[in-house]
């Protein structure tokens, strides 16, 4: 898994990763703070006129992000082999906690 993450990150950084619509209340930020810098929101057009925003995300952004979870996970001492527990929904974050997970060595427990 880590070998096809890093492949598309180096083959198509630039390419869409992941889109989420974003609803009213989360614009500007998101629950936990600032919205991640560099993602980039887009307003679709629907039948009736303005229609829904979405955030994108490159592979290159998701791997900024994956890098810096990494990092946050090795400095609490994360190790190879530890059990790390996932409680989310499904966003792109889920995926970039995933990633770092990986990255690390460690063992991703998704509690969906």
């Amino acid at each position: 898994m880590q070998d096809l993450y890093r492949r598309s990150v180096q083959l198509f950084p630039e390419n869409l990763a992941f889109r989420r619509r974003v609803e009213k209340d989360r614009r500007s930020t998101g629950e936990l703070g600032e919205r991640p810098p560099g993602v980039p929101m887009e307003r679709r057009k629907g039948a009736r006129g303005a229609g829904p925003v979405y955030e994108n995300w490159t592979y290159r952004q998701v791997d900024e992000w994956t890098s810096v979870l990494t990092g946050a996970l090795l400095d609490m001492g994360v190790r190879q082999g530890d059990r790390i527990a996932i409680l989310s929904d499904n966003r792109p974050e889920w995926a970039i906690a995933y990633f770092a997970i990986v990255c690390v060595g460690a063992v991703a427990v998704p509690l969906d």
